[in-house]
């Protein structure tokens, strides 16, 4: 996956043109499919938070009130994510307070967002509705926390970008996730969907499958403590299952069935798991 910055606001309403500010933002660095580095902060705009804001999001006056000021905050922030991609959920909402907060210290944002939320209504029609809390049910998504809260809400936007790749590396055989296919995603129309995303693939793509749990070669034998030993990897970069897979090239369904010690790996990719934890 491409290096991506993801981002999320708790506000005191809807808008910045309405007179909302920012009350905290959080922003995770998303490298290789692993939450690598983090920014959290609740943040003093000088606005009072309404009571119905203080009951979703759990944020009180008193906790923003000893809170560092927005503008300490944005800079920060600001210099964290540095020339990194941003992406959102429901990102057209995350976006107008990243641009308001930070012309307010005279910074200016050239930055493009890609948004999690346009792109799931491509990826996932079924979904019941593409709140990120629906989302993170229906992928069967870590749990990161309380949801309205920016920390939480930041990394499972992560991982439903981590999913999302999942299943355009199964369904489509792209190479990677990019900013750039997120954001045509957004655009698509749903009849397009397919067209879309050719124009993401290498030319050999078409041609490579990625393998599933009943592989020819596979055994159905468990390897004695291989399964615990890639669990324990797994755990260890805060991954899913999915990304996981992804950094090996494989299945999600070939992966589960390895960690759980139903199928033995090709001998190719013991090779890659025996050299990665060399490197460890």
């Amino acid at each position: 996956m491409e290096t991506l910055a993801v981002i999320d606001f708790e506000t005191t309403g809807l808008s910045p043109q309405e007179g909302a500010r920012a009350t905290e933002i959080a922003a995770v660095v998303l490298q290789d499919g692993s939450i690598v580095r983090r920014y959290q902060s609740l943040m003093n705009a000088g606005m009072r938070i309404p009571y119905f804001i203080t009951e979703l999001t759990g944020i009180t006056n008193e906790m923003v009130r000893g809170a560092p000021p927005s503008t300490k905050v944005m800079q920060e922030v600001a210099d964290f994510v540095g020339d990194l991609p941003l992406v959102a959920h429901n990102a057209s909402f995350d976006r107008k307070f990243w641009e308001d907060e930070l012309s307010r210290i005279r910074r200016a944002s050239q930055k493009e967002f890609a948004c999690t939320m346009l792109a799931a209504r491509r990826l996932y029609p079924a979904a019941p509705n593409h709140k990120l809390g629906t989302l993170a049910a229906f992928a069967h998504l870590p749990d990161t926390g309380k949801a309205h809260r920016a920390m939480a809400d930041a990394e499972m936007t992560a991982h439903l970008l981590c999913h999302m790749e999942a299943t355009l590396v199964k369904r489509f055989q792209i190479p990677q996730l990019s900013h750039a296919l997120l954001r045509a995603l957004q655009r698509a129309k749903a009849s397009d969907l397919d067209s879309c995303i050719r124009k993401f693939l290498k030319p050999s793509a078409t041609s490579v499958s990625s393998p599933t749990a009943q592989s020819p070669g596979v055994s159905s034998q468990p390897v004695d403590g291989f399964p615990s030993l890639l669990r324990e990897w797994r755990e260890k970069g805060n991954l899913t299952q999915s990304a996981a897979a992804i950094r090996f090239g494989i299945s999600q369904s070939y992966w589960s069935a390895i960690e759980s010690g139903k199928s033995r790996p090709s001998a190719e990719l013991v090779g890659q798991f025996q050299q990665l934890f060399a490197c460890a």
